[in-house]
């Protein structure tokens, strides 16, 4: 067996088990393939981390609208046309909060579903951050 440490920078690192039989071909896409999993797996957890603090997201036609643009978008669109205010999710829960950027409704789940969403979004950070060198654990394609 062999321990390979694959480091782009200090944040992006990972180490990874392998042996001495496999090609560099085979190698190269194993490497590219868990390195891409773990990107994608952060960008996960920072989509959920952002779920539980400014709720879900507007509509694409909606999105990054204040309340004057909201308000034309009223007035200028014909409403059983567009999907503007169709697509718009139930309101879920009776806690809101005000997103700047006005991508998101608002719209937050309950405390205890918040609460799963972030643990959970933790968790997967733990899995793939760079502290998993110093603990010496692998990773790999296969479940956790």
């Amino acid at each position: 067996m062999v321990v390979l440490h694959f480091k782009q920078t200090d944040a992006n690192q990972f180490l990874y088990e392998t042996t001495t039989a496999i090609t560099i071909d085979k190698l190269v896409e194993e490497l590219v393939t868990v390195n891409n999993m773990r990107l994608h797996v952060d960008r996960a957890a920072i989509a959920m981390e952002e779920l539980a603090a400014k709720g879900p997201l507007k509509p694409e036609a909606l999105r990054g609208l204040d309340e004057a643009g909201y308000e034309e978008y009223l007035k200028a669109e014909d409403l059983t046309v567009t999907n503007g205010l169709k697509d718009m999710p139930p309101q879920v829960g009776v806690r809101e909060v005000k997103d700047e950027s006005h991508y998101r409704t608002g719209w937050l789940l309950s405390e205890e579903m918040t609460q799963k969403i972030l643990d959970h979004a933790t968790e997967m950070k733990r899995v793939i951050s760079a502290k998993a060198v110093l603990e010496k654990r692998f990773m790999s394609m296969a479940p956790m």
